[in-house]
């Protein structure tokens, strides 16, 4: 399911927020300069994954693909769930509340709202995650290419890195939607189409 929000307007909302936004690729919403995209790889690492837990999540639509990012998420933590769709997303049973409304609207107003009420010098939430995200980044990106064959993390980061802006991408099951959960940079322009499998 799509998040039914802008990329823009996430983005927008995560810079008031000083939140990270851990996204998959497929969801079209791993843009900005606030996304994570080694967020599997960083909460494989025990100490930065118990010293990260979120008190509260806010998730539109449908959940993270990976397996380590789902477990990370476990019901302990506060999540709420933005459901435009009225579909009940929550296969894992981690949702604290769910919210049925415009994702768009909401987020637009929570922004507004944070825009004027957070303190411009409290990043270090937003900081810590950005430094692990360029951390992880410079070591996974050289692996990938430090070898000639087309290993499927690498053909999946360089195929999201070479589309045009404005292109179509159609990711299908079920390796495939992992390889770009796992490997895409965060990047936008591209429309994105999944079939999760």
């Amino acid at each position: 399911m799509g998040a039914a929000a802008s990329a823009e307007t996430v983005g927008r909302f995560a810079r008031a927020a000083g939140w990270p936004v851990l996204a998959d690729p497929i969801s079209g919403l791993r843009t900005g300069a606030n996304a994570v995209s080694a967020y599997e790889a960083l909460l494989r690492v025990p100490d930065f994954a118990d010293g990260h837990r979120p008190e509260v999540v806010l998730r539109i639509g449908a959940p993270l693909t990976g397996k380590v990012a789902t477990s990370w998420l476990d019901p302990s933590i506060m999540q709420i769930v933005v459901d435009p769709d009225a579909s009940w997303l929550d296969p894992h049973r981690a949702a604290s509340e769910r919210v049925e409304c415009c994702a768009e609207a909401l987020l637009t107003s929570l922004a507004e709202r944070l825009d004027s009420d957070r303190p411009l010098d409290d990043t270090e939430w937003l900081d810590d995650w950005l430094g692990a995200e360029a951390a992880a980044r410079a070591a996974i990106d050289p692996l990938l290419d430090a070898g000639d064959a087309p290993f499927e993390g690498r053909v999946a980061r360089d195929v999201f890195a070479a589309l045009p802006a404005g292109a179509a991408c159609f990711v299908a099951p079920s390796m495939p939607v992992r390889d770009a959960e796992w490997f895409a940079a965060p990047r936008d322009g591209l429309r994105m189409y999944a079939n999760r499998g």
